[in-house]
């Protein structure tokens, strides 16, 4: 296990390099807000907050957990807290965004701890400790070396699956919204948390609603009425045939000879 005095000097230098603002008069790495988020799932919708930007898929994988087993970030806790630990006068590893408390210390199930602890990195490295003194936080357990490795999502509770990106995200949450609508639940039995995010509960809701739909097939609409074809231009008449030729003139018949009798009077 890494000591947290070993975590804060790790995350400090962390925060420093990746921080949008270093080197400006004044700068201060802790207790800054432009880093990247990460979408944790909170009733009634999700929970963006800052996470340090060397941890990001880290808490991308402590969020699936969260997804995976329907726990909720609760109004008080989160990733982000500018203070020091209490009663001292040395910074909380929340002030360096690589911790995060989900508060009070009996919300946690045993089973989500074990599940976060379970969470590794590529090459092997634990992500997470639970402190068991302060049941509700969770902090970055591993070297920043260790972390650029990636998460081994086979690791993580939620089938091994990162997030979606933002342009599947729309539609899984207009899929989301079909199901609740519908009435499919996910396996949690529970109404699903439209998020975006592709997780058992959801997979097990579009399930449902696929089945239900192979079996009530819904008719498509009626298609339009085809166009009457255009009439075939119209045959040019036919040439008149023209009058055959005279014939040769026909041999001279023979003579005849006129018997008269008796008085004949001519004109």
């Amino acid at each position: 296990m890494s000591s947290t005095e070993q975590i804060r000097k790790w995350y400090h230098q962390g925060v420093v390099l990746n921080h949008a603002d270093r080197g400006k008069p004044g700068y201060e790495p802790r207790c800054n807000h432009n880093h990247p988020t990460v979408a944790f799932p909170r009733s009634g919708g999700v929970f963006n907050e800052p996470v340090n930007p060397l941890c990001k898929e880290a808490f991308e994988a402590y969020a699936s957990v969260m997804r995976d087993m329907g726990v909720n970030m609760p109004g008080a806790g989160g990733v982000n807290s500018c203070r020091n630990i209490a009663n001292t006068n040395t910074p909380s590893l929340h002030a360096y965004l690589c911790a995060v408390d989900l508060p009070p210390n009996s919300f946690k199930p045993t089973s989500f701890i074990v599940a976060i602890e379970d969470i590794r990195t590529n090459s092997g490295a634990q992500v997470f400790r639970n402190l068991s003194g302060d049941r509700m936080h969770d902090q970055i357990n591993c070297s920043p070396t260790a972390l650029a490795t990636g998460v081994d999502w086979s690791t993580v509770t939620n089938d091994g699956r990162p997030p979606p990106g933002d342009d599947d995200m729309e539609t899984i949450k207009a899929i989301q919204k079909q199901c609740n609508a519908g009435g499919f639940k996910g396996a949690n039995g529970r109404a699903l948390t439209v998020d975006g995010l592709l997780g058992p509960n959801t997979q097990h809701a579009m399930d449902s609603l696929a089945v239900a739909a192979a079996q009530n097939p819904v008719p498509g609409p009626r298609g339009e009425q085809g166009t009457v074809g255009a009439t075939g231009a119209k045959g040019d008449r036919g040439r008149r045939g023209t009058a055959g030729a005279d014939g040769p003139t026909g041999p001279p018949g023979p003579s005849s000879t006129l018997t008269i009798s008796g008085d004949v009077t001519l004109p």
